[in-house]
């Protein structure tokens, strides 16, 4: 009987419905304020403010309409729109680094043939 496997056991379950709560209010407070899941450029300073803001707003916003299965789903579609701005980033960043690559064969070749020219000339 190992009782630190029991505890730690318990412990994961009780985080695990923590989780699930603390998802839900994210996804209803970027269903709610926009600034919560857009990318953010106004600065750290206000950052906090704007966000502290959303947190009370969305709280009462919950006492007056509880719903979890809409957060849920929102949630889901936050992070869906999240991890296409995570792809497209990537995208970009691959093509930026194959024409870097191209840029950088073509300078080569050229090099070379200057170079090949320049010797056949002397």
């Amino acid at each position: 009987f190992n009782y630190n496997f029991l505890e730690r056991a318990f412990c994961n379950r009780r985080v695990s419905s923590d989780r699930v709560v603390v998802e839900n209010f994210f996804g209803r407070v970027c269903s709610l304020w926009k600034v919560s899941y857009a990318t953010f450029t106004w600065g750290e300073k206000i950052y906090g403010v704007i966000q502290r803001t959303t947190f009370a707003l969305t709280n009462f916003h919950l006492s007056l309409m509880p719903a979890r299965a809409e957060d849920e789903d929102y949630y889901a579609l936050v992070m869906a729109r999240y991890q296409g701005m995570a792809n497209e980033r990537k995208r970009k960043r691959a093509e930026t680094q194959r024409r870097y690559r191209m840029n950088r064969q073509n300078r080569i070749a050229m090099d070379r043939s200057v170079r090949y020219m320049h010797r056949s000339v002397i």
